[in-house]
């Protein structure tokens, strides 16, 4: 897989807790690296994130822009939440992507275009949503 270095682990680590806290996930310790915040987040040997696995949690909250600058993110499942908002068109910057799994929520709007020019791109779930 591609490795990109245009992040430091500390914006990464930035990010990541700025996802954690939007979706109200209260199972992380701030004394921890992001890598080991919380069981369903998963780095790479190089402590970049490359999953992050949060599906069927009871989340609520909306998908901040930051979710971006996880430029090694290739999984994301977000699915059976209660997520709410718009999908930022920051995910488009995840060019590694290859699964997005954010079906059974509350999020509308469109499917911002930056998300379908992924080539990575192999699955995507938005079905149980709101989105038009």
């Amino acid at each position: 897989t591609e490795h990109k270095e245009n992040i430091t682990r500390d914006e990464e680590r930035g990010a990541v807790e700025k996802l954690l806290m939007a979706l109200r996930v209260e199972r992380w310790k701030n004394d921890r690296t992001h890598c080991e915040w919380h069981n369903n987040v998963t780095c790479n040997n190089d402590g970049f994130v490359t999953a992050i696995d949060l599906h069927d949690n009871g989340l609520n909250g909306t998908i901040p822009s930051e979710v971006g600058l996880l430029s090694n993110l290739q999984h994301l499942f977000l699915d059976g939440n209660n997520i709410t908002g718009t999908l930022p068109t920051e995910l488009g910057k995840l060019s590694n992507l290859q699964y997005l799994r954010l079906n059974d929520n509350l999020i509308n709007g469109t499917i911002p275009t930056e998300v379908g020019m992924l080539s990575t791109l192999i699955q995507i779930y938005l079905h149980s949503n709101n989105i038009t």
